[in-house]
């Protein structure tokens, strides 16, 4: 979010997330008023209504000229863990550096 906070001032019509949640919020279908959570099929990126094409991105963040800054990410991948007894999945980050040279 570095790039997008030193592209962008006005902060509504490009908002920097703080949060992983934030960003995946962003790209899900709002809940319902009396919801806790999101419908399922959202969650599990069925619904054709939500996905990344609901964030805003401006033209500096797409552009693949050989100009551009390269942009850093994170990537989260799932990894198993073993615990005392038992195993368990936990998204873990794994930081890359892209370069869209052709």
């Amino acid at each position: 979010m570095d790039f997008r906070r030193r592209q962008h001032s006005n902060r509504d019509e490009y908002p920097v997330y703080e949060h992983i949640s934030d960003l995946v919020n962003a790209t899900m279908c709002k809940k319902n008023d009396d919801a806790d959570f999101h419908d399922k099929s959202c969650i599990d990126r069925k619904c054709k209504e939500c996905g990344v094409h609901m964030l805003k991105l401006s033209s500096e963040e797409l552009s693949v000229e050989d100009t551009s800054d390269d942009v850093k990410w994170m990537c989260y991948e799932y990894v198993t863990v073993q615990l005392k007894d038992t195993e368990r999945k936990k998204a873990e980050p794994r930081k890359q550096k892209y370069q869209n040279r052709a």
